[in-house]
């Protein structure tokens, strides 16, 4: 009986190395390779793609290395099915500072950020936040007009300068706008 290698397989290596279209015959626990000079090695992976487009991934136990043989495959692999969704994990770092701050993975948040803080509490965290800007002098400048133009006419240009000066860095400034939105109004 002839074998037929019909389908192809990519090989990764453990050290990253791609080898695409491997001719070869896909079982549960085995995958035979005719190609001799495949360089198979415990630990690599095969990746098949079934007709439906899902992919499978496969982890080599044992390449299985019979030699050249004209009726037998040169490899006889035994390989484990690899679980997609493990191998294909995202590593996520989120870096979190601020009042209230809060993560949503894979949902809407609906809820607004506010600092409820006193007028006069308010500046002083902004202080801070901005003193871990670099080359803050130009935002502290528009801090202190923005202070000074409390409760006048002139609090709302005052504001967009100083919102205006701190673009580069909203993540920072970013809790406290509700409150100081809210000074435009008083």
């Amino acid at each position: 009986m002839l074998l037929e290698y019909k389908e192809k397989v990519k090989l990764i290596k453990k050290n990253g190395q791609i080898i695409n279209d491997i001719l070869a015959i896909v079982q549960p626990k085995k995958i035979f390779i005719k190609d001799k000079t495949a360089p198979i090695e415990e630990g690599d992976f095969f990746e098949i793609t079934l007709p439906s487009g899902i992919v499978q991934k496969k982890k080599v136990i044992d390449p299985g290395y019979f030699g050249d043989h004209p009726k037998f495959p040169a490899y006889q692999c035994e390989v484990e099915n690899i679980k997609m969704e493990n191998s294909k994990a995202k590593q996520s770092i989120y870096n979190i500072s601020g009042p209230n701050s809060r993560i949503n993975i894979n949902s809407i948040d609906h809820s607004k950020n506010q600092v409820n803080l006193s007028e006069k509490d308010i500046f002083k965290e902004l202080e801070k936040a901005i003193d871990r800007i670099e080359n803050n002098q130009k935002i502290k400048e528009n801090l202190n007009e923005l202070r000074a133009h409390q409760k006048k006419e002139s609090f709302t240009q005052k504001y967009k300068e100083f919102i205006s000066a701190c673009a580069n860095h909203m993540s920072i400034i970013s809790p406290f706008i509700p409150a100081l939105t809210e000074m435009i109004n008083k």
